[in-house]
């Protein structure tokens, strides 16, 4: 059900606002569309979505941000790569900064580098290229033949390591995963189990948290989308509440995530209480959810003032922060034990704004 939610979420996005990559060249681009080729396309930064991504000749100087059910890029980035996706593969990619990658069957193939440090996670697992920075891994099944030049983290179930892999520093494993190790793999560093008592104990719940965390993400795709297509100023009108009253928003979220159940199942218990318990019950979900999509805008309009002051209002704009702050909570939702809390707060930030326009303004629609 989620990874249906998922496709029809990015394929309405590819579908309302197409674009061909070969149109922008040496400049930042906006793409979206259904089969996107990136071959041959130069630019500045990238943002991107799609159902397919593919790209066998790649030059951006700068960022590039992007989302689609399947990608599959060669080439040169000359910053940071950001990419969320059910198949990944990079083949022969250099990428000059950091990789963050989140998906569910991911492969980097022995051609590619990363200059910076790589945070990747997924389901299924394959590196089999160069990091030169610090390397951040976790998935049910992770294999690595690679040259990693710093320390790397693994949280995995089972994890591989092949002939010809070379860590210059430290492997540092979460938990008790089965290890299958080549006797010609190169750990300088050694292997040190990082796990503490209190993640053992709640281990299974971290797995679960984190899946349950992603997944309820997909959910604020199709809200935002209408939003930013129906309602263009509410998702920046509550994002600005936010900043600007930050703390009563924070007060009054939480509030009501924890008291609207608990007020709801005591007024089922009384006949004249139940029309309220029914409602309370009943927005109780529809504040969480707005609260997750106002929570992913943020996000991704905190990011883009920082990198992008001057950027447009456009609805696809708008829906490409949110989408950029769901890519970064979706990967922030795998971290084993922090990862809920980050996407916790600004779900609470969302649901607080809603709360206090529903408030002030008597519909929790209005939020002009």
């Amino acid at each position: 059900m989620i990874k249906n939610i998922v496709q029809a979420a990015i394929l309405a996005a590819c579908i309302i606002h197409p674009a061909n990559a070969q149109e922008t060249n040496k400049a930042n681009a906006y793409l979206f569309g259904s089969e996107l080729s990136l071959d041959g396309s130069q630019h500045n930064d990238a943002y991107v979505a799609a159902r397919t991504i593919t790209a066998g000749s790649l030059k951006s100087q700068g960022d590039m941000i992007m989302t689609a059910l399947n990608i599959n890029i060669a080439g040169h980035i000359g910053e940071s790569l950001m990419a969320a996706g059910n198949n990944i593969s990079l083949t022969k990619l250099r990428i000059d900064e950091d990789l963050l990658l989140a998906g569910r069957n991911l492969i980097v193939d022995r051609d590619s580098l990363v200059k910076g440090s790589a945070k990747i996670a997924g389901q299924t697992l394959e590196f089999h290229g160069k990091v030169e920075g610090s390397t951040d891994l976790a998935g049910q099944e992770v294999i690595l033949s690679g040259t990693f030049l710093g320390d790397v983290l693994v949280s995995t179930t089972t994890l591989i390591i092949q002939d010809n892999t070379v860590i210059n520093g430290a492997l540092l494993l979460k938990g008790e995963p089965r290890l299958v190790v080549s006797e010609r793999a190169k750990i300088a560093g050694g292997i040190t189990n990082e796990e503490s008592q209190l993640a053992n104990r709640f281990k299974d719940w971290q797995k679960r948290l984190s899946w349950l965390t992603s997944s309820f993400l997909a959910l604020p795709l199709l809200l935002g989308l209408g939003l930013a297509l129906f309602s263009p100023d509410r998702l920046p009108a509550s994002a600005k509440m936010i900043k600007t009253r930050m703390w009563s928003m924070l007060g009054i979220g939480l509030g009501i995530i924890l008291l609207f159940p608990i007020l709801g199942a005591l007024m089922m218990v009384t006949v004249v209480g139940i029309p309220v318990g029914v409602y309370l019950l009943a927005t109780w979900p529809m504040v969480i959810l707005f609260g997750a999509t106002i929570g992913a805008y943020l996000v991704g309009d905190l990011l883009f003032k920082r990198i992008r002051p001057a950027m447009g209002g456009q609805w696809y704009l708008r829906m490409l922060r949110m989408i950029t702050g769901g890519i970064i909570l979706f990967a922030i939702g795998f971290v084993p034990m922090v990862g809920l809390l980050p996407v916790a707060i600004v779900t609470i930030l969302g649901a607080g704004s809603v709360a206090y326009i529903r408030w002030r303004q008597g519909s929790v629609y209005y939020f002009k």
